[in-house]
């Protein structure tokens, strides 16, 4: 992680009319809404709090639906694990949009990335072409879009996002069904609240085309 901005200012890397802290009518010195802290260092923390920030700015300047998923959306729902990178669920991609904004929210793009780019996946990277990487992943899938459409808006430090709700990020890691993705998996069933939607959770697993591995997961639990 060497070379990286942890500079962690008020100001971060967005434009000044797009700092988080002075959207919606309030100023940088305004009191933030309560923030939720990760068992990751500060010098990671940082990093990555800005990340996730100047990612969906981006994405909203772009005027694409979102929402995270991945390792910090698993640890917003209660398993925290080291993770490094970020990751969206986006609804649709104007790639040359998203690239001649990047840059504005601290941004760089491999050009050798533009053919999975073509394939629905964008990687970026955060402050050089080696830094943190923020992965854009195109919803094709009808319930990938209800997905989007149905995350809960939380708060990640002082940043509003939508994050995937929890029954849908975990029939998405029993889909992906890599050995990551099965422990993330694992973890959140055990910690799943006595409101749990079992019957969302199943009808994202049936358009994810894994019924029967989501029905075996909640006995074996």
């Amino acid at each position: 992680m060497s070379g990286l901005d942890t500079r962690g200012s008020s100001t971060g890397p967005w434009p000044r009319d797009s700092n988080p802290n002075c959207r919606r009518g309030t100023s940088a010195n305004a009191a933030k809404p309560k923030s939720r802290r990760f068992a990751v260092s500060e010098r990671v923390h940082v990093v990555l709090d800005e990340i996730v920030a100047a990612a969906s700015l981006l994405l909203e300047a772009c005027d694409v639906d979102h929402c995270l998923i991945g390792g910090l959306a698993v640890a917003i729902h209660g398993y925290v694990r080291a993770t490094y990178d970020v990751d969206f669920l986006i609804s649709e991609l104007d790639l040359e949009k998203v690239l001649e904004r990047a840059p504005r929210y601290g941004f760089v793009f491999d050009e050798g990335d533009r053919e999975l780019a073509c394939e629905g996946i964008v990687f970026l990277r955060y402050g050089e072409i080696n830094g943190p990487r923020v992965d854009f992943l195109v919803a094709e899938a009808e319930i990938e879009q209800e997905i989007i459409s149905g995350a809960h808006e939380e708060v990640f430090d002082a940043h509003r996002l939508p994050v995937a709700r929890v029954e849908d990020l975990i029939a998405m890691k029993l889909a992906a069904g890599r050995p990551q993705d099965e422990l993330d998996a694992e973890r959140l069933i055990e910690r799943r609240s006595p409101d749990f939607a079992v019957e969302r959770y199943l009808a994202v697993a049936a358009g994810l085309g894994c019924t029967a591995k989501a029905r075996a997961w909640l006995k074996e639990e």
